[in-house]
């Protein structure tokens, strides 16, 4: 050993709550500054929505899809690094991370969902709904993840409240 201690488990966590936030904030600034507007009025694709949803209004949804997490997990960095690792602002940091998973999905699927709402619509096309592999799987494993961080959050949540009763009791 060099004479330094180990970290504790609330430094490791404070320094996993460092690297989440730096994480999202790296990705919230790479997503706005990648959006792809350029190439949208450089190939001439804004004129050409043919009964669809513009491709801005499919680009933004993308954007936000990728920003929902982004945000939530910088959230929890935040928490995670200025508030005890039991505790029930980190449990509600946990839950915010589920929310934003469940709106990643619902926004990825959304754009093709009511491009193909507008085609039935127009008679362009007879309306049918049917999932693919990659809409499947961009949905169900975002709700897997859900269902984890919403059971996370929960189990937070009780171990905050027994650690607040345990402080009470001394």
């Amino acid at each position: 050993m060099d004479g330094q201690a180990e970290p504790g488990v609330q430094e490791k966590i404070e320094r996993l709550g460092r690297v989440l936030w730096w994480i999202g904030t790296l990705g919230i600034a790479v997503e706005i500054l990648t959006l792809a507007y350029d190439d949208l009025f450089a190939s001439g694709r804004l004129s050409q929505t043919q009964g669809h949803l513009s491709p801005a209004l499919v680009d933004v949804c993308m954007c936000l899809s990728y920003l929902f997490p982004l945000v939530a997990m910088r959230g929890l960095g935040r928490s995670l690094m200025r508030e005890e690792a039991l505790s029930l602002p980190v449990a509600k940091a946990f839950r915010r991370v589920g929310h934003a998973t469940l709106l990643y999905a619902l926004f990825r699927g959304m754009p093709d969902f009511v491009n193909g709402f507008i085609d039935g619509f127009n008679g362009t096309t007879t309306p049918s709904f049917h999932l693919d592999v990659g809409y499947f799987s961009d949905l169900y494993l975002p709700v897997i993840a859900c269902v984890c961080l919403y059971s996370v959050a929960h189990l937070m949540k009780l171990a905050a409240e027994a650690a607040d009763d345990a402080r009470g009791i001394v």
